[in-house]
């Protein structure tokens, strides 16, 4: 199972998690900009250490699902070669059959053959009466596209919220919600966040690759000063129009 488990807590500690196996360690610089910026939450807005705890995982979970791709509704198909040359030897037969006053009653057309691959690679041929046809085929349509994206959004989600899935489909927002679990305790002097993805090609469906997982800690940071600064501005009457 592909795993990635983000602890934070404010002692500061290690921040670390696995994605596929290995154990993922992010910089501590980056850690540390992670923290600046929750401590300055909770100095210039007030925020309890629960809450800058609770924002700095909201960021993270952001970062990274803002870096993850959403794929195509519909898997790539074309017509089977060999069925289309048979198609269209078939069909110059009838023309000339029929310029003759005579038709050939043995042979009946099947819907032509298409050929796609699963996600695995796997070949799958299949029949459908035209182009059309075929993208509404179950071979093609891809059920679950966005389910990666999803799943952080449901992170989110249960960290505050959890924004637009418009561009996901039903079934992978069903789903992810499926594959994301957030536990948590945000009260006392030791508040703590952990988030547990388990879809399998997390790291695959990340924009950029494993680049983007290592530096989700540096964005984070930078987006949660981003959202500290505009509501310092807010309250001092300085909101860009």
């Amino acid at each position: 199972m592909s795993r990635l488990s983000e602890a934070l807590s404010g002692a500061r500690p290690g921040v670390k998690g696995s994605m596929s196996g290995p154990e993922l360690f992010f910089p501590q610089s980056d850690i540390d900009s992670l923290f600046n910026a929750m401590t300055t939450g909770m100095r210039e807005l007030s925020w309890s250490l629960g809450k800058g705890v609770k924002k700095a995982a909201w960021s993270i979970a952001n970062t990274l699902g803002t870096s993850t791709r959403v794929s195509k509704k519909l898997r790539t198909f074309t017509p089977d070669i060999k069925d289309a040359h048979r198609r269209k030897l078939q069909k110059s037969r009838n023309a000339k059959l029929a310029r003759r006053g005579m038709s050939d009653l043995k042979h009946t057309f099947d819907d032509p053959l298409f050929v796609t691959k699963t996600r695995k690679g796997k070949q799958v041929k299949f029949r459908a009466k035209n182009k059309n046809a075929a993208k509404k085929s179950k071979y093609i349509i891809i059920k679950n596209s966005g389910l990666a994206k999803a799943s952080w959004k449901f992170g989110m989600k249960k960290l505050g919220s959890g924004g637009s899935m418009s561009d996901i489909t039903k079934s992978a927002r069903y789903f992810g919600s499926k594959h994301i679990q957030v536990d948590s305790n945000l009260g006392g002097n030791d508040p703590h966040v952990k988030i547990t993805n388990s879809v399998g090609y997390i790291r695959q469906a990340m924009k950029g690759g494993e680049h983007r997982v290592d530096t989700a800690m540096e964005r984070a940071g930078s987006s949660l000063m981003h959202q500290i600064e505009n509501t310092l501005r807010e309250k001092l009457g300085l909101a860009r129009a």
